[in-house]
């Protein structure tokens, strides 16, 4: 064999090895790739599987998927059983007379008057005639009887300024003459500014709630003028007063 004849048989034998290793790392690629999609199919199969799994919103326990009651009830085997002042169906929203992040009673009884309040009192500020039909037509905590407080109802709330509680020197009182010239403007006045034993020095008890500002009582009077006016409890003062019907206060309901 010839020289030439050697040489290109060497170069035809070192073509063919280079192209037997070209075919296995195709071969090894093309296993890898399919191995990646099969792992991602599978993945995204796994992934559709466990939403699939899931319950529904609003739903836990699967496979059973009963109603959530979130942490203020138990699962009875038909519906929630809410915790005190949380309401069905999911105990996530506080029934009619409660209130706040905790759902506490959103009334308070006075157990020197026996009377019932709604605490904390009405969102908005109303004027004095808003803030009768308020109360009249107000369905609350189980009751219908609501009321805006008459002038005593509503002094029998404060504390700690002794000559307009309930008793004292100030003459303003349901059984009275409820005009401005008879209201005794000493007696009748305030104590301080924001010195109660309530919350922020308001004098009304520490376990009501609400602004410490002034609050409509039912008596209104007609003045020489004409224009009318109603009494008021001034809570941050203590005071005892009249002022136009037209204006906005705040409003606590009773019963």
């Amino acid at each position: 064999m010839t020289d030439n004849a050697m040489e290109r048989k060497c170069r035809f034998a070192m073509i063919m090895e280079a192209g037997n290793s070209i075919g296995i790392v195709i071969l090894i690629a093309a296993r890898m790739v399919n191995a990646w999609s099969v792992h991602r199919l599978t993945g995204i199969t796994m992934i559709q599987k466990q939403v699939a799994l899931n319950c529904k919103p609003g739903y836990v326990d699967f496979p059973n998927c009963h109603l959530d009651c979130s942490d203020h009830g138990t699962w009875t085997g038909s519906s929630c059983d809410c915790n005190d002042g949380f309401a069905q169906p999911n105990c996530e929203t506080c029934e009619n007379g409660y209130s706040g992040s905790n759902c506490e009673p959103a009334t308070w009884i006075d157990t020197t008057t026996g009377l019932t309040w709604q605490n904390p009192p009405a969102e908005n500020r109303m004027n004095w005639l808003q803030a009768k039909n308020y109360c009249d037509s107000m369905v609350f905590a189980g009751f219908d009887d609501w009321h805006l407080p008459t002038i005593s109802e509503l002094r029998s709330l404060i504390r700690g300024c002794t000559q307009t509680q309930v008793g004292g020197s100030c003459n303003v009182e349901d059984d009275g003459c409820l005009t401005w010239d008879y209201r005794d403007s000493e007696e009748c006045g305030d104590c301080g500014n924001i010195q109660g034993p309530g919350n922020n020095g308001c004098y009304w008890s520490e376990y009501l709630r609400g602004d410490c500002s002034e609050y409509w009582a039912m008596q209104s009077w007609v003045d020489a003028f004409d224009d009318e006016m109603a009494w008021t409890v001034v809570f941050y003062t203590g005071k005892v007063t009249l002022d136009t019907v037209n204006l906005s206060y705040d409003v606590r309901c009773v019963r």
